[in-house]
């Protein structure tokens, strides 16, 4: 048996949005971690990385 996560047991899509989003919302807001998200998703589709990149950048405090 191997942990799940492993490359022989990998996590469903739907884990990997769903962890990665418990992991970001308290600090980036609901909105744009979907955001994330969604630029990850269609990154194959995507001309560059930039507008993932941009929305990527945490603002200075």
């Amino acid at each position: 048996d191997y942990p799940l996560g492993h490359a022989r047991n990998p996590l469903k899509d739907s884990e990997v949005e769903e962890k990665f989003l418990a992991l970001v919302e308290e600090a980036i807001g609901q909105k744009r971690a979907k955001n994330i998200v969604d630029l990850a998703w269609k990154l194959d589709q995507a001309e560059n990385v930039d507008e993932l990149m941009k929305a990527l950048v945490m603002p200075e405090k």
